[in-house]
């Protein structure tokens, strides 16, 4: 015998979390996108200008940015994404940050989690997965990763 449905007939999905990768490799950027592929509304850019023209129209609830990028590093990117989103959850992925600048992004809630490249993709998955999760980011000083 079957159940009748709970939920009403029009009833919509709820809808993917979104994620906005942020780098200047390529590879890396297609790489991110592999990984994270189930289970998300991704979006992938190449630079912090371009990051930020998507978010007007791509609203992410969670920003994996690089560190080292042209023109705008990472924090510089997450620190304007925080006054234009400032709920969504922000996180570097690098292979060669300013540690001191990076700390100083997670104390003033700028970054609430930091990566070393190359990544485990065990802890990046299940990161992504957490921040995705969350209905508010983490206070400032809470650091999220390794």
């Amino acid at each position: 015998m079957e159940l009748p449905s709970t939920s009403p007939p029009d009833a919509v999905p709820p809808a993917k979390p979104r994620v906005l990768i942020v780098d200047d490799e390529v590879e890396v950027g297609r790489a991110l996108r592999r990984l994270l592929r189930s289970g998300y509304a991704l979006e992938v850019v190449v630079s912090g200008a371009e990051a930020l023209e998507k978010l007007a129209t791509f609203p992410a609830d969670v920003i994996l940015s690089d560190f080292r990028m042209p023109r705008m590093n990472g924090v510089e990117l997450l620190t304007a994404v925080r006054k234009q989103l400032p709920n969504s959850r922000r996180v570097i992925i690098s292979g060669g940050a300013d540690i001191a600048l990076v700390r100083s992004a997670i104390t003033e809630g700028v970054v609430c989690g930091f990566l070393n490249k190359p990544w485990d993709t065990r802890v990046l998955v299940e990161l992504v997965r957490e921040l995705a999760a969350m209905s508010a980011p983490p206070p400032p000083g809470e650091v999220l990763g390794e």
